[in-house]
């Protein structure tokens, strides 16, 4: 029986062997992670810390992810991406647990600020490498459709994941859920002992970082760092605060990833015939008419009716921006490409949550921060 799952996945993605349980590994890590990623700013302020310093947290762990991009990303090259995720999992068990112990004892906020950025380091180790991969493994006639898999089928994980993670909160709280997001992370290295370790090791140092992405591409992925703190942070917060309910914010993010699955297939498909910076501009039209309509957002079906256009307009953004970037990276070094992308992504993370922070309005400010990323996606 697994072995008949994972072919017939295999075959319906139509993609190479060093795919296929990346695919599978990312899927149960989704599912994990969205049972309680959207409410940990939301358990921050439940402890006490204030609004802000959630957001900060938030933007700590970001850093982390900027800051140790080059060293993630040379430890994966060393010693390949099925082990830079074996060595992930205990360092991000430890990062769970203690979000887990601030229950029982609180920390003070500039040492929780550091296990924020420990986080974001921790998570950079991941990411580099299976980006890497996937771009090495990605055919260039399929790679709108073959990124398109990889946004998509996490997004059927997320699609229940929030909502679940909402009524187990309400239910049990938040330290049981810990325990169980650290059991699924877990089982999630599982799909990659199915195969032996095939996955190439990449030349890359820390001296080889550059801030330099060719296409436009630099000013696409700061547009998407901001995107990605006002939709995954702000308007999540935004629904707690004006209805004041778990459960709305979990349905509310399983619409995004509604929208997300809907069209991103499509997408993929159709970026491989299109012109994949038609498509990205289209998505950045059509997401900046969505965050100016959440400016007037009152009822709670709107806020559902406005969480499904985003995860669409997201997904079309995202889809045809990474298939961009994934033939613009293939010409020259993978893993300096894929670190100068995340730099990036930072610096529009980061620089979203210092900005909210420092002014009052910071519901507004960040809606105008969505608005703005998605006029630049529209532009360049």
């Amino acid at each position: 029986m697994p072995y008949r799952y994972q072919f017939n996945f295999h075959k319906v993605l139509n993609i190479k062997d060093e795919l296929h349980e990346l695919y599978l590994n990312q899927v149960i890590q989704a599912f994990a992670i969205s049972l309680i990623g959207v409410f940990i700013p939301i358990y921050l302020i439940k402890l006490g810390y204030g609004f802000d310093f959630a957001l900060l947290f938030v933007g700590a762990m970001f850093l982390g992810i900027g800051m140790f991009s080059p060293f993630g990303a040379a430890i994966s090259c060393r010693i390949g991406m099925k082990r830079s995720i074996m060595l992930r999992l205990p360092l991000w068990l430890v990062y769970y647990g203690i979000l887990m112990y601030l229950q029982y004892e609180r920390l003070p906020e500039a040492l929780l600020f550091l296990v924020g950025i420990y986080g974001g380091m921790v998570d950079s180790i991941y990411w580099h490498s299976v980006n890497s991969e996937f771009v090495r493994n990605s055919n260039k006639l399929h790679r709108g459709e073959q990124t398109s898999h990889m946004i998509a089928f996490p997004s059927l994980a997320n699609i229940i994941g929030p909502t679940i993670g909402a009524f187990l909160l309400s239910e049990i709280g938040f330290p049981p859920l810990f325990l169980i997001v650290m059991v699924l992370m877990g089982v999630s290295v599982l799909p990659l002992f199915t195969t032996g370790d095939k996955m190439r090791r990449y030349k890359f140092t820390p001296k080889m970082t550059t801030f330099r992405l060719g296409d436009r591409l630099h000013a696409g992925f700061f547009a998407q760092g901001l995107i990605y703190f006002a939709e995954g942070i702000i308007w999540p917060l935004w629904i707690f605060i004006t209805f004041g309910n778990l459960i709305d914010v979990g349905v509310a993010m399983s619409a995004v990833a509604i929208g997300i699955f809907l069209v991103t297939i499509m997408v993929g498909r159709l970026s491989d015939h299109r012109s994949k910076h038609s498509i990205m501009r289209f998505g950045g039209l059509g997401y900046l008419f969505v965050w100016i309509a959440r400016f007037f957002a009152s009822t709670y079906m709107e806020t559902i009716l406005l969480s499904l256009l985003g995860g669409i307009f997201f997904s079309v953004i995202a889809v045809s921006i990474f298939a961009r970037f994934s033939d613009y990276a293939k010409k020259g070094n993978i893993v300096r490409g894929v670190v100068s992308r995340e730099m990036w992504l930072t610096v529009g993370r980061v620089g979203s949550a210092i900005i909210i922070v420092s002014v009052l309005m910071k519901f507004q400010a960040g809606f105008v921060l969505g608005a703005l990323a998605s006029l630049i996606i529209l532009l360049i």
